[in-house]
């Protein structure tokens, strides 16, 4: 009879233990705080279009070449917020969010937030030639290329999930790995009769600073006070595909500087708000 008695509470046991739940899995907090941010971007473009026939004088024929160089920075730091939902393991997320926009105000005005400076190149040929019977001969369009420059007060950084690197199309792309976006867009157009390629952006629109896991783990642990620095640079075609008769290569090299906001500071003898640099 205790014999019996024994068996039957180890088997009590053994089913208790079996349906009580696992304890649960402390997760990482999520990480959310206020930044200023600047960033520097360098931006070239190279392209070639040609067509028609070319071996024939009195035929008509084109070749349009040039080139973009482009360089935008902040001239502010630029006030935003960043939050953070780690994932399952160190290195991932499971959500997160980045923006930053505008400036400080200053006399009851929001500055200008960065500057952009542009070169536009263009060298048009073609033909028919002169004296060909019953053709107009080839002329070069008149063009406005040359040296511009803009202040924005649309500087702004987001949050972005990227296609790939393969080529600058397939990088401008969605997709899933994660990335910091730059925008910093003209407030009007920049030229008017300048051609240029429609296979690369003439502008910084949303280009992206891709991250990291060792970036991930920098903004996720970054003290009030402490900058992080991201920098990264690309190059290769601007699309895939062209074909024979055009050609397009881009180069691009951008940095972005995360610096965590002091939510306080001395004031005399006591504590007061921090304000943006």
């Amino acid at each position: 009879m205790r014999a019996l008695l024994v068996t039957a509470v180890g088997c009590l046991a053994v089913v208790v233990g079996a349906s009580s739940p696992a304890p649960a899995r402390s997760l990482a907090p999520d990480v959310s705080y206020l930044f200023h941010a600047q960033f520097d971007l360098d931006y070239d473009v190279d392209w070639v279009e040609t067509g028609g026939d070319r071996l024939d004088d009195c035929a008509p024929w084109w070749d349009n070449r040039g080139s973009t160089s482009l360089s935008a920075a902040s001239l502010e730091w630029i006030p935003g917020q960043l939050r953070m939902t780690p994932g399952r393991t160190a290195a991932t997320l499971s959500a997160w969010s980045l923006t930053a926009t505008g400036a400080r105000p200053q006399r009851g005005r929001v500055p200008p937030n960065a500057r952009v400076e542009v070169t536009r190149r263009l060298v048009q040929r073609g033909g028919p030639i002169a004296g060909c019977s019953g053709q107009t001969p080839f002329r070069a369009p008149e063009n406005d290329c040359g040296a511009v420059s803009y202040k924005t007060q649309a500087g702004t950084l987001s949050a972005g999930f990227l296609k790939g690197v393969e080529t600058l199309e397939t990088l401008l792309s969605e997709g899933r790995h994660l990335g910091i976006r730059i925008t910093a867009s003209p407030p009007r157009k920049l030229f008017r009769t300048c051609l240029t390629t429609a296979h690369a952006p003439e502008v910084p629109l949303n280009f992206p600073v891709t991250l990291k896991r060792s970036n991930l783990q920098a903004l996720l642990r970054l003290r009030e006070g402490e900058t992080h620095t991201i920098s990264r640079d690309f190059a290769g075609h601007c699309k895939a595909g062209l074909g024979p008769t055009s050609s397009c290569h881009y180069d691009l090299h951008m940095t972005v500087k995360i610096r965590r906001w002091v939510s306080r500071r001395r004031c005399g003898t006591g504590w007061c708000p921090n304000r943006f640099p």
